[in-house]
Parts: C-alpha cells; structure tokens; sequence
C-alpha cells in the first residue's frame, strides 16, 4: 500500500473543525510546520512525502473556507460544504498523525 493510500488507516480522534473562518487550515499549517521543524534531520525530500497525503486536503480545506466566507449560497449548499470542511479537516489530521508516526522512526 503506497503511503498515499497507507495514511487513511491511521485512527484520529473525534474532533470538530474549530470554525470555517480560517482556523482549521490554521492548525493545519501549524502541524504540518511542526513535522518539518521536529523531523528536519530526516531530510527535507523524506518529510515531503510522508506529508503528500495531506497536499490535497488542506488546499480543499482552504478552499472550501474561503467559499463558505465569501460565497452566497443556500442554506443546503453551505451545509454540504460545512461537512466537506469536516472531511477535508479530518483527512489532514489523519495525513499528519501518519507522518508522525513514519517519520519517528528516522528521528532516533
């Protein structure tokens, strides 16, 4: 299994997206800037792709955040794209913890 597809087995606790006004993509960042800082020893080409996975959900994140504050839509459009900022959230927490776990092993 690719690490493209190895990531999505990795179990992340239940946790709601802290708003849709930036935060979720925020933290994101954050976390992703934090595996580069702790794992810088591992090479930086080694920590790009442990996070490869995680590219594709925090731009759909962004993007989606950035709909939700500056588009109009109905009330049925804005909670489907509520609960696609939840998926796209959750899959780039699942992205990070399964860097995490990878990368520690060429920390030590």
């Amino acid at each position: 299994m690719s690490s493209e597809e190895a990531y999505k087995t990795v179990s992340i606790s239940d946790e709601p997206i802290p708003g849709f006004d930036g935060e979720a993509s925020r933290r994101v960042r954050e976390a992703k800037a934090a595996i580069h800082r702790i794992y810088a020893g591992c090479g930086k080409a080694v920590v790009d792709l442990r996070l490869k996975p995680l590219h594709k959900h925090a731009i759909d994140l962004e993007n989606i955040e950035f709909a939700l504050a500056y588009a109009a839509g109905s009330a049925a459009e804005r909670d489907k794209s509520r609960r696609a900022a939840q998926t796209a959230y959750d899959e780039s927490r699942r992205a990070i913890a399964y860097a995490d776990r990878e990368l520690s092993a060429c920390a030590k």
